[in-house]
């Protein structure tokens, strides 16, 4: 066979591909045709300081999972993907400090594990070493409260305050505290509101509200 052919592979959760065969070398890929189902969490965040915000999605199922980007424009949707995000079931944006207009970072649960990226410049970076948090818990809920960098995370076993370490400060090690679930009970749902945690437990169905004081914390 001389000349070269086009083949189309497509799959039904995750990109398609179109491979160019060669009659006298390795077949390549030449193309990516997006498929972004199924979605599975997505949040809004103004990542670009231009008052648009990008829309941010955890789609395709393992072992392709991705978080993508999605802008919109004039005539033009521009997309970028991450991977290695095989498995994520929940995603929250959050705000460096309260008074920002766009958010600064990107949590990401997965089954086993949590993962925080920074939203620096239009790009994502993987922090998760320099978060503080329980990386190898899957958080429930992750939020902020109303103090300039500080994150609350929370799983099953415990409310973590943190503060991590951004690119922009390169130095130290990230601040951290925690509040663990009293013995024999787990953190079943949370929410964060503020300087406030409220928690239910399982199996004694109590409710915690936990009040975080600024400079205690860290």
């Amino acid at each position: 066979m001389e000349g070269r052919m086009e083949l189309g592979v497509f799959g039904e959760l995750a990109d398609g591909e179109v491979v160019t065969i060669h009659h006298d070398r390795d077949a390549v890929r030449s193309a990516v045709v997006p498929n972004w189902a199924p979605v599975l969490d997505f949040q809004l965040a103004d990542v670009h300081g231009d008052a648009c915000d990008a829309l941010f999605v955890t789609s395709n199922r393992v072992p392709y999972g991705k978080v993508r980007e999605i802008r919109g424009g004039l005539e033009a949707v521009v997309t970028s993907s991450s991977p290695d995000f095989d498995g994520v079931n929940g995603m929250w944006s959050i705000k460096y400090r309260p008074e920002d207009d766009f958010d600064s970072f990107l949590a990401v649960a997965f089954v086993s594990e949590t993962k925080l990226m920074y939203l620096g410049g239009g790009e994502l970076e993987d922090i998760s070493e320099a978060s503080g948090f329980d990386t190898e818990e899957r958080a429930i809920v992750v939020g902020a409260v109303h103090m300039p960098g500080f994150l609350v995370q929370i799983h099953r076993r415990a409310v973590v305050v943190a503060h991590p370490i951004v690119p922009a400060e390169s130095v130290g090690a990230p601040e951290a505290t925690r509040w663990r679930a009293p013995l024999n009970t787990s953190i079943a749902a949370a929410g964060v509101i503020g300087n406030f945690v409220v928690i239910a437990l399982s199996p004694i169905n109590t409710l915690y509200l936990l009040g975080l004081v600024p400079g205690t914390y860290g």
